[in-house]
C-alpha cells in the first residue's frame, strides 16, 4: 500500500498566547503550518489575518504550494467545499473531519456508515504508559450525490477510539470524508500521523521554545519569531536528533556545531 504517497502532509493553525492583550482575544498572532507527519518538519506557514480565521489562510496556502501528488490532512474546521475544490484543482488529494458545522454532511455519513456494506475495516490495538487504546476504522464509498456536492470525494470514514487506563474507560467516534481511494489501514495510519503535529510542532515550541510565554508582540516580531523556531526544528531533524530538547543542550555554545548544521 502506497500510504498517503509519501507522507500526509498536515495543516493546522496555532496561536501564540502571549500575543493576546486585554481583551483583545481577536488580535493575536495565529500561524498556519503546513507539516510532514513522516519526516515531522514544517514546510511551509502563514499568519492568519487579525480579522479573519484560518479558512483563508488555509486556501491560499494550498493555492500558492506548487506541490502535486501530495495528501492534505486538515481538522473539521477546514471542512468547507471551496476548500476541497482548491486541493482537488491543485493536483492533491484531502482527508476532512467532519463535524457539527457541517450538519447535513455529517448526518448523511452517519446514515450511510450504519445502513450500507463496507468496503473495508481494521481494527488496531497499542499499548503506551500504561494506556491501552482500540482504534477501528471503518471506510465506505462516497456515495454519488456526496460527490456532487463536495469535489473528488471518494470515501467516508469512521473512526471509533475507545481508550482503557486503569478501570477507567473513554470512548469517542470521529468522522471523515476523503478524495483518496484507500483502504482501512491507509486511513488509519494516515488519520493518526495527523495529529502528530501537536505533539511534535506545538508541544515542542511552547514547551522546549517557550512560544506561548512570549511576550514580543509589536508589529510582525512573533510571526518571525515563530518562522525561525520553525526552522530550528527542520535543523535539528535534519541532522538527526529526535528530541530537540537534547539537541539544543548538546548544541548550546558550541559555534562550530551550529555552523555545520546550518551548513
Amino acid at each position: 500500500m502506497d500510504f498517503f504517497k509519501v507522507a500526509p502532509f498536515s495543516m493546522d493553525g496555532k496561536a501564540i498566547r502571549g500575543t493576546i492583550e486585554g481583551d483583545k482575544y481577536h488580535e493575536f498572532t495565529n500561524l498556519v503550518s503546513l507539516f510532514s507527519s513522516e519526516n515531522k518538519k514544517v514546510l511551509y506557514a502563514g499568519k492568519v489575518d487579525d480579522k479573519s480565521n484560518e479558512i483563508p489562510m488555509v486556501q491560499k496556502m494550498i493555492s500558492e504550494l506548487g506541490l502535486e501528488g501530495i495528501n492534505i490532512t486538515i481538522d473539521a474546521l477546514h471542512c468547507q467545499k471551496k476548500t476541497t475544490e482548491i486541493i482537488i484543482d491543485s493536483g492533491n488529494n484531502y482527508t476532512i473531519g467532519v463535524k457539527e458545522n457541517q450538519p447535513t454532511l455529517l448526518n448523511n455519513i452517519k446514515d450511510i456508515i450504519s445502513s450500507e456494506k463496507d468496503i473495508d475495516f481494521t481494527a488496531n490495538i497499542e499499548k503506551n504508559r500504561g494506556r491501552i487504546e482500540l482504534r477501528e476504522t471503518t471506510v465506505c464509498d462516497a456515495p454519488e450525490f456526496l460527490a456532487k456536492e463536495w469535489k473528488g470525494i471518494k470515501r467516508i470514514i469512521k473512526v471509533e477510539r475507545t481508550t482503557r487506563r486503569k478501570e477507567k474507560v473513554s470512548s469517542e467516534i470521529a468522522y471523515f470524508i476523503s478524495s483518496s481511494k484507500g483502504d482501512a489501514e491507509y486511513f488509519n495510519r494516515g488519520i493518526r500521523l495527523h495529529w502528530g503535529i501537536e505533539n511534535s510542532l506545538h508541544y515542542i515550541k511552547d514547551v522546549t521554545f517557550g512560544e506561548d510565554a512570549s511576550q514580543t508582540k509589536k508589529d510582525n516580531s512573533p510571526e518571525n519569531n515563530s518562522i525561525i523556531r520553525n526552522i530550528s526544528i527542520n535543523l535539528f531533524r535534519d541532522n538527526g536528533y529526535g528530541s530537540i530538547a537534547s539537541g539544543i543542550r548538546l548544541c548550546c555554545n558550541k559555534i562550530f556545531k551550529l555552523r555545520d548544521m546550518i551548513f
